[in-house]
């Protein structure tokens, strides 16, 4: 599976620890689904001084002095990460930032929040570096430096296929979805509160069978040609997001492989749906103006009440929709 998350690769809590290599906590992409993947090790690669041992915690060592769940001995220095046999489990984010927590107030992260996963360097009982895994839902907005920045000169976090990730592994029979289709291990929603600001999705157009057309959604993701999940349940949890967090996400719809060859009209119908869910939260660029929108700022956004920037090919759409895009 291809996942791409910068952000889980934390930043450093060492404080007043002995100057030593920093270590990382990520999530490792070797399980069928996100519970049975394995937690794993990384070191900068300039770093070559490996400490004598390393223990995993479910506490902050710095502060709890606890027994370590797990102790790893005899840590190489020929490799620049280390799967820990571990598995990652159930996924709770804090209270307010899970998916479903429609009735708890999130609280502000504006510099991460550590889940329950801590690693941390000792030589002999001296501690060397304490690392945790960390969820980013408030940092884009809150870094002065960088939401003065305009976009084009920021490396902002993303993900490939973002919509391309299974809900229910067990329902889910098409193993070529499981295998190929699939992804991401992260819903839209938990890649957003870990930190991704870019989404990349690819969109299909699936002819219902049902009576009701009407009322049918045809927008779905698509990925190797498969369809895999609902836009409009995708949107409404990015809409529900910058609500709560304040942020500004990226959306890029890169392509229509499916079902949009010689079919204007659903290009139509598709902007209506976006306009429906995400209009009144979508930059709207000035064409009498000669900035772009990757000249802008986080901070000028954010002062224009908005925080979507929708990125979408011009040449699908008509003259008129594409002036009003």
């Amino acid at each position: 599976m291809f996942i791409i998350f910068l952000l889980l690769l934390t930043l450093s809590c060492r404080g007043n620890l002995v100057n030593s290599c920093p270590i990382y906590l990520t999530i490792a992409s070797n399980g069928k689904t996100l519970q049975e993947s394995n937690l794993e090790l990384n070191w900068p690669p300039d770093c070559y001084t490996r400490p004598e041992w390393i223990g995993f915690y479910s506490d902050n060592p710095a502060i709890s002095f606890t027994q370590p769940l797990l102790r790893i001995e005899n840590v190489s220095d020929t490799t620049f990460k280390m799967p820990i046999k571990q598995k990652l489990g159930k996924l709770r984010f804090p209270g307010g930032w899970n998916r479903n927590d429609f009735n708890i107030l999130a609280t502000e992260y504006s510099k991460g929040k550590c889940l329950n996963y801590y690693v941390a360097s000792f030589n002999g009982n001296e501690l060397l570096a304490v690392e945790c895994l960390k969820i980013y839902p408030n940092w884009l907005t809150k870094l002065p430096n960088i939401r003065k920045l305009p976009l084009k000169d920021l490396f902002i976090p993303g993900t490939h296929a973002s919509g391309a990730y299974i809900t229910d592994y067990i329902k889910t029979k098409s193993f070529f979805i499981k295998d190929y289709a699939a992804s991401q291990y992260f819903d839209v929603w938990s890649q957003l509160v870990f930190g991704i600001r870019y989404l990349d999705l690819s969109i299909g157009y699936k002819t219902q069978d049902n009576a009701d057309l009407k009322n049918a959604d045809h927008f779905w993701i698509v990925n190797e040609n498969m369809f895999i999940n609902q836009l409009r349940y995708i949107l409404k949890d990015i809409r529900r997001f910058v609500n709560i967090s304040g942020e500004v996400v990226i959306i890029d719809f890169s392509s229509f492989p499916v079902g949009f060859y010689k079919h204007p009209e659903r290009h139509s119908e598709l902007l209506n749906m976006l306009k429906s869910e995400l209009g009144s939260l979508a930059y709207q660029r000035n064409t009498s103006m000669v900035k772009a929108c990757f000249e802008l700022t986080v901070e000028q956004i954010k002062k224009s009440q908005k925080s979507l920037i929708i990125l979408y090919p011009l040449e699908e759409l008509s003259q008129s929709e594409a002036g009003n895009a």
